[in-house]
């Protein structure tokens, strides 16, 4: 198990992380990161060497994204 970390800062109970996807050779992991209010959540694309990275959202009227593979 891996901890992907968060695109939030503070503890981890700050927030939640969760991977939906991760490719066939486990490189990379997709999912979504939830702020700490449950209000925001951005999609995020994970590998062992850049570590997490939010992928924004589609338009600035949405609140969340989500990668799902």
């Amino acid at each position: 198990m891996q901890d992907l970390g968060s695109l939030w800062d503070g503890p981890i109970s700050s927030g939640i992380t969760f991977a939906e996807a991760i490719s066939r050779d486990g490189s990379t992991v997709v999912g979504m990161s939830r702020s700490p209010d449950y209000q925001w959540g951005e999609a995020f694309r994970w590998n062992a060497t850049s570590g997490v990275q939010g992928l924004g959202v589609l338009e600035a009227s949405h609140i969340a994204s989500e990668g799902m593979g």
